[in-house]
């Protein structure tokens, strides 16, 4: 499998294992169609009804960014 995905077995060793840092977006959707599995969003496109609003930039709609002092 790792060599149908552009993997080498190492990296797929720490993949599996739980040791991988980090993992490049094409390689995930690799990993999923070769598996069948269906990728979702990685951010929800609607808040979860308990989260609130921490005023971040971009994040709430609002744009608050800092504010000075």
């Amino acid at each position: 499998m790792a060599g149908r995905v552009g993997l080498s077995l190492a990296n797929l060793s720490a993949l599996r294992n739980g040791r991988a840092r980090a993992i490049w977006f094409s390689t995930l959707t690799a990993l999923c169609d070769e598996l069948g599995l269906v990728q979702r969003p990685a951010v929800p496109e609607k808040p979860h009804p308990g989260c609130r609003d921490i005023g971040l930039p971009g994040v709430s709609g609002r744009g608050r960014g800092r504010q000075r002092a």
